[in-house]
C-alpha cells in the first residue's frame, strides 16, 4: 500500500479532510472529520527503532484509532502493526506501509478508526 493510496481512501470517507498541518512538516498528513476537525488517521515518518523495528532510518507509517482488544489480535496477526509510535498506546495503533499488512486490512482499519472518532 502507498501513502497516495491510503489518502485517495480516506479523502473518500464522508465529510473527510486530509491536511499537513505542521509548519516546515511537508510529510506528515492528518486525516480528520471536517466538522469537528478531530482526527482519524495520521501518515508520518517514524524511526523504525521507535515502532519496534530493526536497522536504522525511518519507515512511513499510519496512526489510526482502534478498539483495544482488536489491536492485541492485529499484534499476533501482523509484524506490521504494533501500539502506536507518538500517541495513546492503548487507544492508538501504528500500521507501517511497507510490511505485510494487506491494504485490504488497513481500508478496514482506516475505517473503524473513522468511525470511532466520529461525533456521536
Amino acid at each position: 500500500m502507498t501513502r497516495e493510496e491510503i489518502l485517495s481512501f480516506a479523502e473518500a470517507l464522508p465529510d473527510t479532510v486530509c491536511d499537513k498541518p505542521f509548519t516546515e512538516d511537508f510529510f506528515t498528513t492528518v486525516m480528520r472529520h471536517k466538522a469537528s476537525k478531530k482526527w482519524f488517521g495520521i501518515l508520518l515518518s517514524a524511526p523504525k527503532e521507535k515502532v519496534g523495528l530493526k536497522g536504522e532510518g525511518e519507515v512511513e507509517a499510519l496512526n489510526l484509532k482502534c478498539d483495544p482488544v482488536l489491536a492485541k489480535g492485529l499484534f499476533e496477526a501482523y509484524k506490521g502493526i504494533m501500539p502506536a509510535y507518538h500517541m495513546n498506546k492503548y487507544h492508538w495503533i501504528t500500521v507501517v506501509l511497507d510490511s505485510d499488512v494487506p491494504f485490504s486490512e488497513a481500508k478496514g482499519l482506516i475505517e473503524l478508526s473513522y468511525s470511532l472518532t466520529k461525533k456521536k
